[in-house]
């Protein structure tokens, strides 16, 4: 019996695929491609080190990979080979190990990928192609190779070539597990010895001091940039800056720097605290809290500080930066209708000084906030002037944001 047309239709399913029934066939999506990603070797070779090396990182301070196979091996991301080659620059830069991959792990990704903008991907890079464009990190094995042990290097500008001549540092001489041990225990346990008595052990401080011993301006202004974003203005500048800028200053005593390199931190330090200040975000239409450092006070970085600080709490604020007269300053808080001032002093100031009869002669109220060493001692002022000494960032942003 020869089958009806309309049984021979019922017997096909338009929907089936492999129906040969008229019809457009239903589109199958294609699968994202794959994120590239590499191995442990093929990433050592890129970032001019040892795989032990990067295992050390992974194992220590969690810069690793963070991929896997269907086979359950680990590969590293493009991410994550940027990860490494910022840490191998920083760590050939001076910063101990630890600092370094604290300072890597907190950059987000955008972040870490205008560090690094100027790397090529890993895949450009052939196996004899052993260097870190954008990173300064290299390899040099052949003086080695006879014991069996990779040296690592890093290529930087030396300051003292006067040149931009490279010079070459070496990481570890040793076994890359012995190597990053000892800079594991170095950054925890060994403070820098200032004077006999005066100990720096906050391992970004003693990276910080690393740097400037180097004048390595991008690491200066790398490592400021972290402190800044992880912690609030006010416990970063009281717990990393400023012990940095006083460990700076006994170093110029003791003749271990130069001035070029406290100007150099001071401009730098700067330029951050003006860019956190720019970006704190909607200010209180209000009247402008008054910055200046006393008469004859040349440092300006407090002020900066206490600027970004209370731009994150939305507090207007005018700075009138150091060296502030006292008439101008009595002139400012008349002209602003100011109602709260912060002064800056690290000299000494007397309770004769001519501050304290320009503040006498205000006729309305002023909170006067006092930040710095140099006020040791306080004349007694009428009660309109109220008056508060405080010891650290955090205390004035208290003060002055309440």
């Amino acid at each position: 019996m020869t089958p009806s047309p309309a049984s021979d239709q019922t017997s096909r399913d338009p929907r089936d695929p492999s129906s040969t029934t008229g019809g457009p066939r239903p589109r199958v999506a294609a699968a994202p491609p794959p994120e590239l990603s590499w191995p442990v070797g093929v990433v050592a070779e890129r970032a001019g080190t040892t795989p032990s090396t990067l295992r050390s990182w992974d194992r220590r301070y969690g810069v690793g990979p963070s991929d896997r196979t269907n086979g359950n091996h680990r590969r590293y991301t493009h991410l994550d080979v940027l990860r490494v080659l910022t840490m191998g620059r920083l760590i050939g830069q001076g910063v101990p190990a630890q600092a370094a991959a604290t300072s890597v792990l907190s950059l987000t990704d955008d972040d870490l990928l205008e560090e690094n903008r100027d790397a090529p991907l890993i895949a450009s890079a052939g196996p004899r192609d052993r260097s870190a464009a954008g990173a300064g990190v290299a390899r040099s094995a052949s003086s080695s190779a006879a014991r069996g042990t990779a040296r690592s290097t890093v290529t930087t500008a030396d300051p003292a070539a006067g040149d931009g001549a490279p010079r070459r540092l070496h990481v570890a001489d040793v076994d890359d597990e012995v190597a990053a041990a000892a800079e594991e225990r170095e950054a925890r346990e060994t403070p820098v010895r200032l004077d006999g008595s005066d100990l720096v052990d906050h391992p970004t401080v003693r990276a910080l001091l690393a740097a400037t011993r180097a004048l390595d301006a991008p690491t200066i202004a790398h490592l400021t940039r972290q402190v800044l974003r992880r912690h609030e203005v006010g416990a970063a500048w009281d717990d990393v800056l400023a012990p940095t800028l006083r460990a700076i200053g006994r170093m110029w005593e003791l003749g271990e720097l130069g001035v070029d390199a406290e100007h150099l931190v001071s401009e730098l330090l700067g330029s951050e605290l003006r860019a956190v200040a720019r970006t704190g975000g909607l200010r209180v239409a209000a009247t402008p809290i008054l910055l200046g450092a006393a008469d004859e006070e040349q440092h300006h970085l407090p002020l900066l500080a206490l600027e970004a600080a209370l731009a994150g709490h939305g507090q207007a604020t005018m700075y009138l930066g150091p060296r502030l007269p006292s008439s101008a300053l009595a002139r400012a808080i008349t002209r602003t209708h100011a109602t709260s001032v912060f002064l800056w002093a690290s000299i000494s100031r007397r309770p004769q000084d001519v501050l304290w009869d320009r503040l006498i002669g205000l006729e309305a109220p002023v909170h006067v906030v006092l930040g710095g060493p140099g006020w040791t001692s306080i004349p007694v002022l009428p009660a309109r002037l109220h008056v508060e000494v405080v010891g650290s960032m955090r205390e004035a942003v208290t003060a002055l944001a309440s």
